[in-house]
């Protein structure tokens, strides 16, 4: 399990560092220092993210990109060349990363708004 989570920072890592810095960070900031309230700004942000999601980090072509890479990965452990159906069974484990990764921003989000909403 602790190489899935590896594999999670090293291949979304920079995406989740991405998506906090433009949402969840911003919305504390604005929570602390604005000398104004706006009701529920949290799911504001929240469907600014998913708006985000599907707009710049749309995974079109998640295959073809990864293809590479989780070659690379599987020959490293098997220490042979990987069949077509092994490729496709860890492509499909590394589909539901970019899910894991909204999941995780719209829990600071919402975490975010529950702390300095108060």
């Amino acid at each position: 399990m602790v190489k899935y989570g590896y594999y999670y920072v090293k291949l979304q890592g920079i995406k989740l560092l991405l998506l906090l810095l433009t949402t969840a960070f911003p919305l504390a900031i604005f929570l602390i220092y604005a000398p104004f309230k706006i009701a529920y700004i949290q799911y504001m942000v929240l469907g600014f993210t998913v708006f985000l999601e599907y707009v710049f980090f749309q995974g079109r072509n998640l295959r073809i990109k990864q293809e590479p890479y989780v070659r690379q990965i599987l020959q490293k452990e098997l220490k042979r060349v990987p069949s077509g159906q092994e490729i496709h069974k860890r492509i499909s484990m590394y589909g539901t990363f970019p899910e894991v990764t909204l999941i995780l921003n719209g829990i600071a989000i919402l975490s975010v708004g529950i702390y300095y909403g108060k």
